[in-house]
């Protein structure tokens, strides 16, 4: 039997790849030969599939016990919230690594408390790796990865997840822009939201921008007559394909992802794309509209220009989904 362990997972994002990957596999032949381990707060929102679940708390000393007292119990073990088992393991161990910032703090622009406790996860990371095979989405992430933990390349492979999206075609929405993102500081809303007032006041355009969080009680923008924000909250993943399929443009000026989820969703659902000039954004699409996310007027200028230009600029997307990749060998 195969331990997949989710503990930890709790993004909008990692919920997403998870349910995709519980689905993958449910639908195999040898579903049953395989043990999904979650923490509470995930149980109810994925134990739909067809599967086997053992559910802990979110702490490693429950997990700890758990390992301990099924140690003998499993043929092989994928982790895929960044961290290996807790205790050593003389069986094949797969890791699935997905958090840049566990890796580097570095224009994250976060809080110094923040930057303390990562540094201490990826020292707890860098002790538990004993010999182990490690997934990650981009080469760039490889590359980090082997600097950071001191893991060599080859024990490092490149497997894109992510799940083809299937659209009823619908009329796109002119000017109107799509962040799928949470609050988190290094998803650069404020200088966003800066950038459309900026823009906004150069065009005569009505511009609409939705974000996938809950509007702000403090700290809120005047905003331009011309300029709309539309507060969505946290989105089920059908809705936010429903957001996809109606946007005509998807902006993404996060300034740290280890894969950028959204630049595949919004490709796939045909958006015209605007993102951060960084190494994420060129290992997943070829584009031209690219920013510098730090500069809010750069951001701004780059908005004016899709919405002058009635030419679209060719987007190829430079991934695949290799989710049989992990899974290869097992069982």
């Amino acid at each position: 039997m195969t331990l997949i362990d989710f503990t930890y997972i709790n993004s909008h994002g990692g919920l997403n790849i998870t349910q995709y990957v519980l689905e993958y596999l449910s639908e195999r032949e040898d579903h049953n030969d395989f043990l999904i381990l979650l923490d509470k707060r995930n149980f109810l929102k994925l134990k739909t599939y067809n599967l086997k679940y053992n559910v802990i708390y979110k702490n490693e000393i429950s997990r700890f016990i758990f390992y301990l007292k099924y140690k003998t119990s499993f043929d092989s073990i994928i982790c895929f919230a960044n961290v290996p088992p807790p205790i050593k393991q003389n069986k094949k161990v797969k890791v699935y690594f997905h958090n840049e910032l566990l890796l580097s703090t570095k224009g994250a622009e976060m809080t110094f408390l923040k930057k303390i406790i990562l540094f201490f996860k990826k020292q707890y990371i860098r002790r538990l790796d004993f010999g182990y095979s490690w997934y990650v989405q981009t080469s760039y992430l490889r590359k980090l990865m082997s600097s950071s933990l001191n893991i060599n390349q080859e024990k490092i492979f490149i497997t894109p997840i992510f799940k083809e999206i299937i659209l009823n075609k619908k009329l796109k929405r002119p000017n109107t822009f799509l962040y799928p993102t949470s609050e988190s500081k290094h998803k650069n809303i404020r200088r966003l939201i800066l950038a459309f007032v900026y823009a906004s006041k150069k065009l005569k355009h009505k511009i609409t921008l939705k974000l996938t969080i809950e509007e702000p009680r403090f700290n809120k923008f005047r905003l331009p007559q011309n300029f709309k924000i539309e507060y969505l909250g946290q989105l089920k993943h059908q809705e936010l394909i429903n957001h996809y399929s109606i946007s005509k443009y998807l902006i993404f000026p996060s300034l740290k992802e280890s894969f950028g989820l959204p630049l595949v969703e919004g490709f796939q659902s045909g958006c015209i794309i605007l993102a951060s000039d960084l190494n994420f954004v060129h290992e997943v699409l070829e584009t031209k509209n690219v920013f510098n996310p730090y500069e809010i007027k750069d951001i701004a200028e780059k908005i004016v220009t899709v919405l002058k230009n009635k030419k679209t600029s060719k987007q190829v997307l430079k991934v695949s989904n290799l989710i049989n990749k992990i899974f290869e060998n097992e069982l």
